[in-house]
């Protein structure tokens, strides 16, 4: 080995390093979790939602503390609507739609505000049938037979429109190369969408069975729409529902109009601009809309279907938007309906929905009860908009309520003997990407128990909550205003439980518990070995290098290989599925395929090396490099080939290992993510 090969070897593993440091193994996460983890976020806000200061009582006052917000977190701009029964109170925004040309936010910036598209799909659908050119409940092969559905249990439970509309149908969600439209001039028909990928709509369980959020199910439904009026799904959508609503300049189409006012997107660390990446499934999420427009949606809601002087549908249609219909599971007021869901962590439930595009993070709101609700539209997805995003919301209930005087939340007292029927160990079954599921089921693990007459809940992820009974059966968590957990069973006696949407079956503590531990643990060994490269690697270079002898390398450098390998492909893998480049073919899809080989091939060989180095001869080998090394004034307090490093070769390389297995039992070892 020469000595330019050493250095650029080790300048490549330092890179590698680099990567590794951003990605913390607690990232590890599905792609795009944002609605997956809502009802976490709400059970990890508790009290913060209540009122901890005085509000705002103008809209100076408020724009001025959410500037001061953005300021803190670096985030761009936000646009803003505050909705009442007597009209808009305000729309307008705070900060830069694009601070390259210093352009402020206005009422009128438009957004790409994403999921918040299936709540005017849904609309429409619930128009159709109120006109009666549709049924929710009518199945969808009979509608439109040429779409490739794939449900074991088509005969008995066939998937309906509602079923779609409600994420119930037991769909994955859209697959890699389903996800960005590879050129901007690509506007196929939705039936050629659908017909990318089908394998994102296969039944994983019986329709009706349980929640997954799935994009490719609202494709479905626009082409349904398309059916039944025998138009593009945009055109009816924006005749029948945007313009009855003056929401004028609002469109899944990225006109000219909206071209010039679409505020710019930003994300990473450092607020880089996002390029404008359309979406296949425009059905679900390609909307684009400006505050005073979506202001106008809201007021809809509130008013129970009445756009002004016009009825746009009734009431009934509205109060049907807001309820789950379409399983045998206990229903939680906060359950998804159509196109629409509950959110108890504020001091009042609400409803509505939330979007998420790169660079774009939106929400609205809205309570009939108190005559009130709010657009929020972000135009940055930095990792600080989590917690700007969180401060916002609730300053803008804080502000709509300031003068209400707010019901105190629904409580009853349950004796132990009553709380220890919910008691047991559950597992998360309803994954929203099959994919990438394991991690989740790991993760997502919870206990529930009884400790001094409280009921608790604790997750995987470390979260630990009181349940507080508001009926039998029924639990919130403390400073949420409704129950977010529901105990049932199912019909074979199984016993199951509803976090929000996600579904629970009763399972085995001690596998579950022992599964999270092993694979927290093997991670830990893996960073370790991450980090001791560092250390091995100038050494054993300086050795051969200065030696030109054949040493084997030091005992765990192919567990660190593996370890460094490991971080670096799942890096790779969030940062594709962000910036939408897993489905194609590309250096980085191809890199991922490779690691995905490499890591189970290195993982294996690191045991051979581990049990290799217990044999006298590599042991001598490695007692004549400890020397060398030291004589070099190298770490050997921290690394030596002596029964340390013995220990610690053998312990990462069978983390690595374990990890290796667990990702091929689950299909992720030779991951062509371009057809998968």
């Amino acid at each position: 080995m020469g000595r330019a090969t050493g250095v650029l070897v080790f300048a490549a593993l330092l890179v590698a390093l680099v990567i590794h440091v951003g990605t913390p193994s607690d990232r590890i996460r599905p792609l795009d979790p944002s609605e997956t983890w809502l009802e976490l976020t709400a059970l990890a806000a508790g009290e913060k939602d209540r009122r901890d200061r005085d509000p705002p009582s103008t809209i100076d006052e408020l724009r001025q503390e959410i500037g001061e917000i953005l300021e803190q977190h670096d985030i761009p701009g936000v646009g803003i609507a505050l909705v009442s029964k007597t009209g808009v109170l305000w729309a307008g925004g705070v900060g830069k739609a694009d601070r390259e040309t210093d352009t402020d936010v206005g009422p009128d910036t438009m957004f790409r505000v994403a999921s918040i598209s299936k709540s005017v799909i849904a609309l429409a659908v619930v128009k159709l049938a109120e006109q009666g050119r549709i049924r929710l409940d009518t199945p969808v092969e009979d509608i439109a037979p040429e779409i490739a559905v794939d449900n074991a249990w088509a005969d008995s439970t066939p998937i309906t429109v509602a079923q779609l509309l409600e994420h119930t149908a037991g769909f994955d969600d859209m697959r890699f190369n389903e996800m960005y439209v590879a050129s901007d001039g690509d506007d196929r028909p939705l039936a050629e969408i659908l017909a990318i990928n089908p394998r994102s709509r296969v039944s994983r369980w019986p329709p009706g069975s349980r929640h997954a959020y799935s994009n490719p199910g609202y494709t479905v439904a626009g082409y349904v729409i398309e059916k039944v009026t025998g138009e593009p799904f945009e055109r009816y959508i924006e005749r029948e529902i945007l313009r009855p609503l003056a929401m004028n300049d609002a469109s899944f189409t990225l006109t000219p109009t909206i071209r010039g006012r679409l505020a710019r997107g930003y994300s990473g660390r450092r607020n880089r601009p996002v390029p404008h990446r359309r979406i296949y499934h425009r059905p679900a999420g390609e909307l684009m809309a400006s505050p005073a427009e979506l202001a106008r949606l809201v007021k809809l809601f509130i008013d129970r279907g009445q756009a002004g002087e016009k009825r746009l549908v009734s009431a009934a249609a509205i109060a049907r938007m807001e309820r789950s219909e379409t399983t045998s599971l206990p229903v939680l007021e906060v359950a998804y309906g159509l196109g629409t869901h509950g959110d108890p962590s504020h001091a009042a439930i609400m409803r509505g929905h939330d979007g998420g595009l790169p660079g774009f993070v939106s929400e609205y709101r809205y309570s009939t009860a108190l005559g009130l609700g709010y657009v929020m539209l972000f135009n940055s997805t930095t990792e600080a908009v989590t917690d700007a995003f969180a401060s916002v919301r609730r300053l803008l209930f804080a502000y709509l309520t300031r003068d209400r005087e707010l019901p105190s939340p629904p409580a009853i007292d349950l004796p132990e003997r009553e709380l220890q029927r919910y008691a047991g160990y559950y597992e998360f079954e309803s994954p929203r990407y099959q994919l990438t599921g394991f991690f989740e089921r790991v993760d997502l693990g919870a206990e529930v128990v009884v400790k001094s007459g409280t009921l608790y809940l604790e997750l995987g992820i470390g979260l630990r909550v009181p349940l507080i009974a508001t009926e039998t059966g029924r639990f919130r968590a403390p400073g949420l205003s409704a129950p977010l957990i529901a105990f049932g069973q199912r019909s074979d006696g199984t016993r199951i439980m509803l976090l929000g949407d996600l579904y629970y079956e009763e399972g085995n503590a001690l596998w579950g518990k022992t599964r999270q531990r092993v694979l927290d643990m093997s991670i830990w060994f893996m960073d370790v070995g991450v980090f001791a490269i560092i250390v091995w690697l100038p050494g054993w270079l300086w050795v051969v290098i200065r030696t030109w002898q054949r040493f084997p390398l030091p005992p765990g450098s192919l567990a660190s290989l593996a370890s460094i390998g490991f971080f670096v492909m799942m890096r790779m893998f969030d940062f594709g599925s962000e910036v939408g480049a897993l489905g194609e073919v590309g250096l980085l899809s191809g890199t991922i395929f490779a690691l995905s080989v490499l890591f189970p091939v290195l993982s294996v060989l690191a045991v051979v090396q581990s049990i290799q180095w217990l044999r006298p001869g590599y042991r001598m080998r490695g007692e004549i490099f400890d020397m060398i090394v030291d004589q070099a004034g190298f770490l050997t307090t921290i690394y030596q080939s002596g029964w340390r490093a013995t220990f610690y070769s053998l312990a990462t390389s069978v983390a690595c290992l374990i990890m290796a297995v667990f990702l091929a039992y689950h299909g992720f070892i030779a991951l062509c993510t371009w057809s998968w």
